[in-house]
């Protein structure tokens, strides 16, 4: 495949074929209108490699006068909606990453590589590009394009430190109701001990303490319509390995709160840039009355600076979560393009999409659906 404005397009479909392009890929990513962990090239590598979803690579690289200047990170992947399968082509880590996006810093590159991708749409039933920021240009390109639909996801939040110079006070304390409840709770946990935060960057020190994460976290959801995804060894391991392959780099880390020493709560997450982007959070359920999770997060919000002085944001990622809206300064929305090319895809995707509108805006059908999920939806 190849672009006779002087654009080539090459398709990957063995990481044996990338190994090469490392420092070409991070540096492209260090200069993309999209600048993102998830993106990373250990990122999407390990994601692969531990072949967390069964998929095949479709990864397109493009080239301008043998320099890399654009990369579409995508698989064919299986996608099972009430237990019938779909083929469909994704971005790479999907639906566990946050944010996605194509590679790219200039536009005539994104029209490159959507170009490829549209030739390999051919192979799948459909096209199912999740988690596109509405801050991307890419958004603003794909919603121009014919024959794609866009559905709107989750939104996403994001938390200003409050040690960043000339920063105004963190945004929960400027809601008075809410700042009165979390001081409360901060002075009724404090009593019962001393608070910490401990901060581990090391991979042999987060692979030590991501145990409690794991514990926690399934003793939170222990008999509710959604359990753990840690009861699965094989998302630990998943969990293991990105923290060894990105902690190497300095890009994850586990944030433990104690009390006299005993954990009651974890946040487990990236660092990139000046963010830290909270990816996964636990609480020790006997403690779950005082509000440890919020405790810890306005702990972190308020403190996280004077562990890394270049950390000027804390990203919640996406989700709706009522307690986000109290700590969130920034808000965007993650979108969904989709381009359904098979009737089986039309019918179940269609069904699927509408039923999710329709449980958004009633409360009890949500609940309805969060018991039948992994029946209804299965990924």
């Amino acid at each position: 495949m190849a672009d006779s404005q002087t654009i080539e397009i090459r398709l990957c479909t063995d990481w044996n074929e990338l190994a090469s392009l490392k420092e070409d890929w991070d540096a492209l990513l260090e200069r993309s209108v999209t600048d993102s962990i998830f993106l990373a090239f250990d990122f999407v590598e390990t994601w692969s490699a531990f072949d967390a979803r069964r998929h095949d690579l479709r990864i397109v690289t493009a080239w301008i006068s043998g320099r890399l200047e654009g990369i579409a990170p995508l698989m064919l992947a299986e996608h099972v909606i009430c237990s019938i399968r779909l083929r469909t082509l994704e971005f790479l880590g999907a639906p566990f990453i946050d944010y996605a996006d194509f590679v790219y810093a200039e536009s005539r590159v994104l029209e490159a590589l959507w170009v490829a991708t549209a030739e390999l749409a051919k192979e799948s039933d459909a096209v199912y590009l999740r988690e596109i920021s509405s801050t991307s240009p890419t958004y603003t390109f794909l919603t121009a394009q014919n024959g794609l639909q866009c559905k709107p996801g989750e939104p996403c939040l994001i938390a200003s430190t409050t040690l960043a110079p000339d920063a105004p006070p963190a945004a929960f304390l400027q809601k008075p109701k809410f700042a009165r409840h979390l001081r409360r709770h901060m002075r009724q946990l404090s009593a019962l001990g001393e608070i910490t935060l401990d901060y581990y960057t090391e991979p042999a020190a987060i692979d030590a303490q991501i145990g409690t994460l794991f514990r926690q976290h399934k003793e939170r959801w222990y008999g509710t319509p959604t359990p753990s995804c840690f009861n699965s060894p094989a998302i630990e391991s998943l969990y293991r390995n990105l923290s060894s392959s990105l902690a190497r780099t300095g890009g994850c880390l586990l944030i433990v709160m104690r009390l006299d020493g005993m954990p009651v709560g974890c946040h487990w997450g990236f660092v990139h840039g000046n963010r830290f982007l909270l990816h996964t959070a636990s609480r020790a359920v006997q403690y779950e009355h005082y509000y440890t999770g919020v405790v810890m997060l306005a702990s972190v919000v308020l403190h996280l600076r004077q562990m890394n002085p270049a950390l000027e944001a804390v990203d919640l990622c996406r989700g709706d979560e009522h307690w986000k809206q109290y700590f969130g300064a920034v808000h965007c929305v993650n979108y969904t393009f989709l381009q359904m090319r098979s009737l089986k895809a039309q019918v179940l995707m269609t069904l699927y999409f509408n039923g999710v509108e329709l449980t958004r805006r009633h409360e009890w059908l949500n609940r309805a659906a969060r018991k039948f999920r992994r029946f209804l939806y299965r990924k």
